[in-house]
């Protein structure tokens, strides 16, 4: 994914959540042997994660139709973060000791209507 790419990958995301989440940051990063576009977004004062694996095609990361979206929401913790199991996004957990609750919510999807707004966020951008 080119650097230029990573604006309307943000609009895409934040069209995609349609809850009023707004994305703070957005990278590639490995997760095990995957790579995954990962990010880091805040409602309501709850961090949501989201990510979304990516093939390896040369030197060049794609999305493929295929492609899976993962959410991690805070819901009665502050902070959660993907649980890893052999190389594969299979949950969230909460990263607090000591709240009342350590509650997150973790959803697993396929990508197409991030992948149908990120389509959209581009032509919007070569358009202006």
């Amino acid at each position: 994914m080119k650097q230029n790419m990573l604006g309307p990958a943000t609009k895409a995301l934040e069209w995609t959540f349609r809850d009023g989440t707004k994305v703070q940051e957005l990278k590639i990063e490995q997760i095990g042997n995957g790579y995954f576009l990962i990010a880091v977004c805040n409602y309501m004062n709850y961090k949501r994660n989201a990510a979304i694996n990516l093939d390896v095609q040369g030197n060049l990361f794609v999305m493929n139709e295929d492609a899976m979206l993962k959410i991690c929401s805070a819901v009665a913790c502050q902070t959660c973060n993907f649980f890893v199991e052999n190389n594969k996004i299979i949950a969230c957990k909460c990263e607090q000791t000591g709240s009342i609750s350590n509650h997150c919510h973790y959803k697993s999807s396929m990508a197409s209507a991030f992948i149908q707004n990120l389509q959209r966020a581009m032509k919007m951008q070569e358009e202006n």
